[in-house]
C-alpha cells in the first residue's frame, strides 16, 4: 500500500524526531496514515517570491550597466585629445556626471592615500569607500601635484604595489582609469584651498 520510499518519506517529514518517524513509517505503510498535504501551497507561495527577487537581480544588474556604458561614453568625451563636445548634450553630459559623483560619494579630502612605487603607475585609495583607482605619475603631477588632504606612501618595491592591485581586484573594488576630477576625486590643490572652520 505504501508508494513512497523510506526516504522519501523521511525527506517530507524533516524536523520530526526520528522516533516519531519511523512510528509514522509504520503506521503509513499499513495505510493508517496519509501524509499531509499543507506543504503544496508552502512551495506554490515561495517560488514567486524568488522569480521576483531573481527579476530584480536583474534590473539591477541591467541598470548598472546602463550607466556603465554611459560613463564610458562621458569618460571618452573628458579624455580624449581633440574631441568636441556637442553643446545640445551639455546638460545631459552634466547630469550624468552629477549621478555618477552620487554613486561614489566622498566628502572632501576624505581618506585618500596614494600608493607610488618605482614604477610610472600608482594606486589612488579611498579608505574611506574602500575603492582605488589605477593613476599614472605624470596624471598626477599635472593635475594634483601640491594636493592637500591626500597621504603619500612610496615604496622600494613594484611587488608590493601590484599585491595591493591584487587585493583591490578579489575584492572588485579596483577602478582601472582615472577618477573624474571634482566630481569622484575632490580634494584642495594646495593647502590654501582647505576650508577653515568658521566659529559661528
Amino acid at each position: 500500500m505504501a508508494t513512497l520510499t523510506w526516504n522519501e518519506f523521511r525527506k517530507a517529514h524533516k524536523g520530526i524526531p526520528l522516533s516519531e518517524t519511523t512510528k509514522l513509517w509504520s503506521d503509513y505503510k499499513v495505510g493508517n496514515y496519509t501524509l499531509p498535504t499543507e506543504d503544496v501551497p508552502e512551495e506554490v507561495t515561495e517560488e514567486p517570491v524568488e522569480e521576483t527577487v531573481e527579476e530584480t537581480v536583474e534590473s539591477t544588474e541591467d541598470a548598472k550597466y546602463a550607466l556603465k556604458v554611459k560613463y564610458n561614453e562621458l569618460y571618452s568625451l573628458c579624455y580624449q585629445p581633440g574631441a568636441e563636445i556637442d553643446t545640445s548634450k551639455a546638460s545631459e553630459l552634466k547630469k550624468m556626471a552629477e549621478d555618477f559623483g552620487n554613486l561614489m560619494p566622498s566628502k572632501l579630502g576624505v581618506g585618500w592615500t596614494l600608493w607610488l612605487g618605482p614604477c610610472q603607475w600608482g594606486i589612488l585609495e579611498n579608505q574611506s569607500q574602500n575603492y582605488a583607482y589605477i593613476v599614472s605619475r605624470r596624471w598626477w603631477n599635472t593635475l594634483f601635484s601640491g594636493a592637500a588632504l591626500v597621504e603619500m606612501q612610496l615604496h622600494d618595491e613594484e611587488e608590493t604595489l601590484l599585491k595591493m592591485k591584487e587585493r583591490f581586484v578579489r575584492q572588485k573594488r579596483l577602478i582601472k582609469r582615472y577618477p573624474l576630477p571634482g566630481i569622484e576625486f575632490i580634494v584642495p590643490k594646495s593647502k590654501l584651498e582647505i576650508p577653515l572652520a568658521r566659529g559661528d
